[in-house]
């Protein structure tokens, strides 16, 4: 309901029993969008008729924990963390937010590998199918994180803790916030009845590929990258995110040939293209990610290293506090 506050700019009354730490949650979320100031969405504002005291929650002595999975390389590296670190024990797959449907063709074949990956990993998987892409007008990069701290949620009386993957460490949240999945919304959407916890986050974008194919190289042709080629689960080989996949793969000495359905010949050294839709933080942030992963003195690193410099200049020229 705050996502659907905020992208419609509605009041939402709701009658419905709303505990007092979601309560809390839900004016917290709104200060933060208040005072981020984002033009494309507002505050959300929904009016809690009922409240009610927080639930009592039980040890039930085998604590089980669940994490969204989606069979990228943040996903799986954060999963990897969170079953050492914490002995999470299952994955959670969304249907109808990246894919129309869980009937979907593309989702079917997603759904293989991301099995595949959880029996690597040690995790049940769980599927959740939402018709999320079919019924909501979200902003999809603003309203990501709202929509897997949703279906984590609604799992709560399953599972004493829940997660997702963040997609940059925290120095690079400092600047492409508050797209995507930052630290700052994952402490805001955890509840009493479902804490959250970030695993693996600390990793820049290379340590986290090496991290997987340190934990078994059989991961790697499991991982689901692409965001272009929704017809089928696998990876187009040529989009922005499958490129930088290859490129970090190929820069710590692993084969990829089987990962894409077209493995273009890196000496042709394809041009770079961020979507013009990116703002000129995001872009920093993609470029300089991705410079980190590859060496310097080759003509991708001396490509990206211009693309930084150029953006970090117009940066600069943009900061509010200069």
């Amino acid at each position: 309901l705050a996502a659907i506050s905020s992208r419609t700019n509605r009041t939402i009354r709701f009658d419905q029993p709303v505990s007092a730490s979601a309560v809390d949650a839900i004016s917290r979320i709104n200060y933060t969008f208040w005072l981020w100031s984002l033009a494309s969405i507002s505050p959300p504002r929904l009016e809690l008729t009922n409240i009610v005291p927080d639930p009592v929650v039980e040890d039930s002595g085998h604590q089980k924990k669940v994490i969204c999975l989606s069979g990228g390389v943040d996903s799986v590296s954060s999963a990897i963390a969170a079953k050492a670190e914490s002995n999470y024990t299952h994955g959670l797959l969304i249907a109808g937010a990246d894919y129309p449907s869980a009937e979907h063709q593309g989702f079917i074949e997603l759904q293989d590998r991301v099995d595949a990956i959880c029996k690597i990993i040690g995790l049940d998987l769980v599927v959740v199918e939402t018709n999320f892409r079919t019924m909501m007008s979200l902003d999809w990069e603003l309203h990501h994180s709202f929509l897997l701290a949703m279906s984590l949620h609604y799992h709560s009386d399953l599972f004493s803790e829940g997660s997702y993957a963040l997609d940059a460490p925290p120095i690079n949240e400092i600047i492409q916030h508050p797209w995507g999945n930052c630290f700052a919304l994952m402490h805001l959407f955890s509840l009493k009845a479902l804490p959250l916890r970030a695993y693996g986050n600390l990793m820049h974008r290379a340590e986290r590929a090496k991290f997987i194919s340190n934990y078994s190289t059989e991961l790697i042709n499991k991982l689901s990258v692409c965001w272009v080629d929704t017809s089928t689960g696998s990876n187009c080989g040529h989009c922005l995110k499958c490129r930088r996949t290859r490129d970090i793969f190929d820069h710590i000495g692993i084969s990829t040939k089987e990962m894409f359905k077209n493995h273009p010949d890196p000496s042709k050294n394809e041009k770079i293209r961020i979507p013009n839709d990116y703002t000129v933080r995001m872009k920093l942030v993609a470029y300089a990610d991705w410079a980190m992963s590859i060496e310097k003195d080759t003509p991708r690193g001396r490509e990206l290293e211009g693309n930084i410099e150029r953006l970090r200049r117009s940066y600069v020229r943009q900061m509010p506090y200069r």
